[in-house]
């Protein structure tokens, strides 16, 4: 975890992991009417909490990054008027203390993680949505040289340090012999867990990675899904159909970059939890195995 993550979330959470007053206070600025009872629901690159009652989420970020959230903040609002299939936030603006970042939202139901058919369909609408041409293009290859040094920095064994140095290597060699042909607007982290119901609708959130880029890249966590966890087939055509039309011999051949990315993420909760630990290792074990011996157990 890096050191205004921590910073954050000591602002965010009291020891009991429940949110400080600071917080509610903010929150309760923020959207501009009282909270009845946020609590945390996520955390990973930020922390979520929700209000059920209030049918609100409060995404907590780092204070540093107040400008890339407001740009995206923009990116999303005029993408969600434009009918692209996200879910813009509740409040047009962040409020910014001085250890976060806090911007709300509305709060979905959430699908299911065999509801791939919903899936597909709405990545086949976000596809063919406009291209904004404010829109970043894909860095896989500037994510997975972040990734690599934060691997260096961690107080992993040298064995499971060494095997991921080599998977981001080889994920790297794949990502440099593309070449972007008619990009699309792309989630970048497209799976069931980022996907909610909401007024009627099935939309995505967290959408912090939005870029354009070949389609083939957000179809690759359904396809990983399949190969490394549920290891249904049946599942992954109902996704392939509901989709439609891509280069999925591309999708299946470029499953390490999105492993390589999942198993470096994992890597930097080394030091802060057990089941983390012994996933990763169970992973890394198993990376370079076909059958049930290579399936993996989400977090």
């Amino acid at each position: 975890m890096t050191g205004r993550m921590a910073a954050m979330l000591s602002w965010a959470l009291d020891d009991s992991e429940r949110p400080t007053r600071q917080l509610v206070d903010a929150a309760e600025s923020l959207v501009g009417y009282r909270l009845i009872d946020l609590e945390l629901i996520r955390i990973g690159s930020n922390a979520i909490f929700a209000d059920r009652n209030r049918r609100v989420a409060i995404r907590v970020q780092a204070a540093d990054l107040a400008d890339e959230v407001m740009a995206n903040l923009d990116l999303v609002i005029g993408l969600s008027r434009a009918a692209a299939p996200l879910v813009g936030p509740l409040v047009p603006t962040a409020l910014r203390t001085e250890a976060a970042v806090l911007t709300a939202w509305p709060l979905g139901d959430a699908v299911l993680p065999t509801e791939v058919e919903i899936l597909g369909s709405v990545l086949a609408d976000l596809h063919a949505s406009r291209v904004p041409r404010e829109l970043p293009t894909l860095d896989i290859q500037h994510k997975l040289e972040a990734r690599l040094s934060q691997v260096r920095d961690t107080d992993l064994p040298a064995a499971l340090r060494d095997s991921l140095e080599e998977h981001i290597y080889y994920a790297s060699t794949l990502v440099g012999r593309l070449s972007p042909v008619n990009p699309v607007l792309l989630h970048g982290d497209a799976h069931t867990g980022n996907l909610v119901e909401l007024d009627h609708r099935a939309l995505l959130i967290d959408l912090d990675d939005l870029c354009k880029g070949p389609r083939e890249f957000d179809l690759i966590p359904a396809f990983v899904a399949y190969k490394r966890f549920h290891r249904d087939r049946d599942l992954w055509l109902a996704f392939r159909n509901a989709y439609g039309h891509a280069d999925w011999e591309t999708v299946e051949s470029l499953a390490l970059v999105r492993e390589t990315t999942m198993n470096t993420w994992l890597a930097g909760l080394w030091s802060s939890s057990q089941t983390a630990r012994d996933e990763l290792t169970h992973r890394i074990d198993t990376w370079d195995l076909e059958g049930d011996l290579g399936v993996w157990r989400a977090l």
